[in-house]
């Protein structure tokens, strides 16, 4: 995947962590508290904020810091020629933690998900894989509050990117020269006026207001529409639902979409359909990201 990295703006992202912070256990909500003064941007995040507001200020500031770090001179790309520090906390933006390209194929009607097509997606590092990796680093109580406070953002952050569907799976088509090209998880279809292209669509399907007032009344609109989550699941999971999203909704819905100079032309059904799967999917990132910090932190 290219261009575009973020998964949900800052007001998704900020919304899921609302909605995961009111349903952290006291004691766990106290730990990630602490932990997160120990973040070297904590200062930033709460600057001008009064003390009683701080803790979930920064809970909110978290979770969208591992997009702000992709402009932050302070934070160097992957290298290419080798393979990045696996200490913890490190400097880099680790633009290939955010996603995992599973293959889909096919024309908009007839989408399928086809893993022959790219049968290495699975490698690490993938947003599977670090969601994982954050969590074993948050849960080891050996480790430094400094790295465990990285593993921390880092874990807020992923966990929301792995719920918007275009974070989940690419649609593969031939290229001028015949070779199998991906999409970059919709980056790649243009869309016609505003919308600019598929995944900024979906990024940006509930607003851009991420004032605390604005995440918090639609952090709870949303939590009290969507029926609270059912059984245990992981990762995996997650993004299997939203690669099944993609073949199911996001493509077939621009099937019979009229196509504008600037690109297709979104339709108000298919505008309704993404805003309510919009909506479900950042109401239950909340209350699975809850519930990995609860389990993660409570031992």
């Amino acid at each position: 995947m290219c261009a575009s990295l973020e998964a949900w703006n800052a007001a998704g992202h900020r919304t899921i962590a609302y909605i995961a912070y009111s349903q952290l256990s006291a004691q766990v909500r106290a730990r990630v508290d602490t932990l997160l003064q120990s973040h070297p941007d904590y200062p930033r995040w709460v600057r001008d904020v009064p003390a009683a507001d701080r803790p979930l200020a920064a809970f909110l500031r978290a979770s969208t810091w591992a997009d702000e770090i992709r402009s932050d001179p302070a934070y160097h790309n992957d290298p290419r020629e080798a393979p990045a520090s696996t200490e913890a906390p490190d400097h880099f933006r680790h633009q290939n933690w955010h996603y995992v390209d599973e293959p889909i194929a096919g024309e908009f009607a007839n989408v399928h998900i086809d893993d022959s097509l790219n049968p290495s997606w699975r490698e690490a590092p993938n947003v599977v894989t670090q969601i994982r990796a954050m969590q074993t680093i948050l849960s080891n109580r050996s480790r430094p509050a400094a790295a465990r406070a990285w593993a921390l953002a880092w874990l807020i952050h992923l966990v929301g990117d792995i719920h918007q569907p275009l974070h989940c799976a690419s649609r593969y088509t031939p290229g001028p020269d015949g070779r199998m090209e991906n999409d970059a998880g919709g980056n790649r279809v243009r869309l016609a006026a505003a919308d600019h292209n598929l995944h900024a669509f979906w990024d940006d399907l509930l607003g851009f207001d991420d004032s605390p007032a604005a995440v918090k009344q639609l952090a709870e609109g949303l939590a009290a529409a969507t029926p609270p989550v059912k059984g245990k699941s992981r990762e995996r999971d997650w993004q299997a639902e939203g690669a099944k999203l993609d073949v199911a909704v996001v493509y077939p819905g621009l099937a019979y979409a009229r196509t504008r100079a600037s690109g297709l032309e979104v339709s108000p059904e298919y505008r309704r359909v993404a805003l309510a799967v919009a909506g479900q999917r950042v109401a239950v990132a909340g209350d699975r990201l809850a519930a990995v910090l609860n389990r993660a932190l409570s031992r």
